[in-house]
């Protein structure tokens, strides 16, 4: 069994870094995966694109809804997008007017995405 305790440490070794690099906010791929999940990701950078005055594909506004709070970020009915193909460009005017969106273009990420747990909002910011 000599030679045993090395791969176990080189594990722990990996783990306290990742929890070392997560602390300071750093993004990072340990063993395969994101530090955080691609749809949170996605919705954060769909929502800034937004805020910016892009349009973006109804497939990722559906990610960036599926963060947000009905009946005070969505209205309630609106969440799915239904009636929408996920190939299709959407405005933030045209959620706004159309799709029951209640957020505005003043709320930050963090603030619009009310539903994306405060770990990963804090690690995030």
């Amino acid at each position: 069994m000599p030679g045993r305790p090395v791969p176990l440490l080189k594990t722990v070794m990996l783990q306290d870094a990742a929890a070392w690099l997560k602390s300071g906010g750093y993004l990072f791929n340990y063993r395969g995966s994101r530090s955080i999940g691609k749809k949170l990701s996605d919705a954060v950078n769909g929502w800034e694109t937004l805020r910016r005055g892009h349009s973006i594909p109804v497939v990722l506004a559906r990610q960036v809804y599926a963060f947000m709070s009905a009946g005070t970020r969505i209205k309630r009915g609106f969440k799915k997008l239904t009636g929408l193909e996920d190939d299709d460009v959407v405005s933030m005017s045209a959620l706004m007017e159309n799709h029951g969106l209640l957020a505005d273009q003043s709320m930050i990420w963090s603030e619009a995405l009310d539903k994306i747990p405060e770990t990963d909002r804090a690690y995030v910011t």
